[in-house]
């Protein structure tokens, strides 16, 4: 297997930018090395092009009345283009494309360069669609009718399903929206208003930290890739039965990943710009991570939102390097 690095130094929708130099430092900290010492091949294609100039966002109350506040909206929609397209040419020749972020206002792109790409191979007649895991201590559902702040931060996952600023939705026009069915948010502990009322709305399959740890990740994989079989009968045989409708769709083949750095408990992860507390241990990302991984349907992965200015005695960095050398491994088992 072939991964391919891919850097997203943005923050254009941040409120700060400390995140913007995290492919750097993740690559002085060793990332290439990391993945590599898993037997796996490893190339790093550099970043995507990212304006320059960051500016913090005016304050919503601050902005025009009457309009809707969507600060550094063209510059985040550059990189979102150009993430779609560095995903697409690396699925495209076979390769596994790891965006290291950066916001996670970049997830998009990705998901939309994956759901084309899911199309293009048809199940049971009709185009698939990728199943969605989204680790997050926010919800990341807010649309510019709902959000408190403005900040673009807080609606990819939104737009990835098509809802949100008509703009935005032109990123994934042209292939089919994943499905709410099939997206899992785990680890979200803070949730805004409007993102409440999505969750009530949609059929997301909202999975809290203590609902995790409740079932354990080898019970929640199960949901997430129902007949995956990534674990052995005996493991499976343990587990009590599932509904169909608590799993996801079964014509489901390709899964996108991505995990803001958030879900872990800043007593761990200390670097990120919006630390939550009560959130997912290192190791438990890693587990529910792993599993995935070694699946073979893994199509895309994204670690975003890790603001290593604003790390505690390099805890962020020491568990991104845990976190990613596991990854690296369970992808070695899926070559």
């Amino acid at each position: 297997m072939r991964i391919s690095v891919i850097g997203v130094p943005s923050a254009w929708g941040a409120p700060e930018p400390g995140v913007i130099d995290t492919p750097a430092r993740l690559r002085a900290a060793g990332l290439l090395g990391w993945l590599s010492g898993a037997g796996l091949e490893v190339c790093d294609r550099g970043d995507v092009p990212v304006q320059r100039g960051w500016q913090a966002p005016v304050p919503l109350d601050a902005s025009p009345p009457d309009t809707a506040y969507l600060p550094h909206q063209q510059e985040l929609l550059a990189v979102q283009h150009s993430v779609r397209e560095a995903v697409a040419a690396a699925v495209n020749v076979g390769e596994l494309p790891l965006l290291i972020g950066g916001e996670c206002g970049i997830g998009p792109g990705a998901i939309a360069a994956v759901a084309a790409a899911s199309a293009s191979r048809p199940a049971g007649g009709e185009a698939a669609r990728p199943v969605i895991v989204w680790l997050d201590a926010h919800g990341d559902l807010n649309t510019p009718a709902t959000s408190p702040s403005g900040l673009l931060c807080g609606m990819p996952l939104a737009v990835a399903l098509g809802r949100g600023d008509p703009q935005a939705l032109t990123l994934g026009a042209d292939a089919p929206t994943p499905r709410p069915e099939d997206t899992w948010l785990i680890g979200a502990r803070d949730l805004d208003a409007g993102e409440l009322a999505t969750l009530a709305e949609l059929p997301i399959r909202h999975v809290t930290v203590d609902e995790l740890r409740g079932m354990g990740a080898e019970q929640l994989i199960e949901r997430i890739l129902p007949g995956a079989e990534i674990l052995p009968p005996e493991a499976r045989a343990q587990f009590p039965p599932v509904a169909r409708e608590d799993t996801t769709s079964p014509d489901v083949a390709d899964v996108y990943l991505h995990i803001d750095v958030d879900c872990i408990d800043p007593s761990e992860a200390p670097g990120v710009t919006f630390p939550v507390a009560g959130g997912l241990g290192t190791a438990e990302v890693a587990d529910l991570a792993g599993y995935l991984c070694a699946s073979g349907r893994l199509v895309a992965l994204t670690i975003a939102s890790a603001n290593l200015a604003a790390d505690e005695d390099d805890r962020t960095l020491e568990g991104l390097r845990q976190l990613i050398t596991s990854i690296g491994d369970a992808l070695s088992l899926a070559a």
